[in-house]
């Protein structure tokens, strides 16, 4: 059994970023945070085209908050697995057609025996936000996020983050199991 140490050793053994990951002019800086997708939005695309579009457009290397992220949920969904990231995917939807006209920030995909669960993310640094398209906020502490400058604030974001995913995740899970148990007797 690998311990939350274990999990986050594994991105903080990695060389740390001099990126900045604190927002500028009050505004957030989700490219920072998550990265950007390579194809920017141009024109209105219906969701299911507009999440395809992202998924084929993610840069070479995710931000250390997005790496951070997906090991922290892995680390707490397989807690006996020591790399089990090859069935949870990040994807950045930043300056894509799904941020800016679906609302979605990212998003993640989650293969649970076959069945891919996606949990959207919607990031803010506006604590009393609750209108949103996303599956899940995210809050970020308005002086930003750095693992270099305050590991602390980072561990605690990734975590109350990943916690909030599973949930989502274990309520898509369920209702998937409900609607096949529908379907069966129907």
């Amino acid at each position: 059994m690998r311990s939350p140490e274990v999990a986050m050793r594994k991105f903080h053994q990695q060389k740390i970023s001099e990126r900045q990951e604190k927002p500028s002019e009050g505004k957030i800086c989700e490219g920072k945070l998550i990265g950007e997708c390579t194809e920017k939005h141009q024109e209105h695309l219906p969701y299911h085209l507009a999440i395809a579009q992202v998924k084929e457009n993610q840069p070479t290397k995710l931000p250390q908050f997005a790496e951070g992220l997906t090991d922290t949920v892995d680390y707490l969904l397989h807690p006996d697995e020591l790399d089990g990231t090859e069935n949870i995917k990040f994807y950045t939807a930043c300056g894509s057609t799904l941020d800016k006209k679906h609302g979605i920030d990212a998003f993640m995909e989650i293969n649970d025996n076959g069945k891919v669960h996606r949990i959207t993310l919607d990031i803010t640094m506006n604590p009393t936000k609750i209108e949103h398209k996303a599956d899940v906020i995210i809050h970020v502490p308005e002086e930003g996020i750095n693992m270099k400058n305050n590991p602390q604030l980072f561990r605690k974001t990734t975590e109350e983050a990943a916690k909030q995913i599973i949930k989502k995740f274990e309520e898509k899970k369920e209702q998937f199991l409900a609607d096949i148990s529908i379907r069966k007797y129907n």
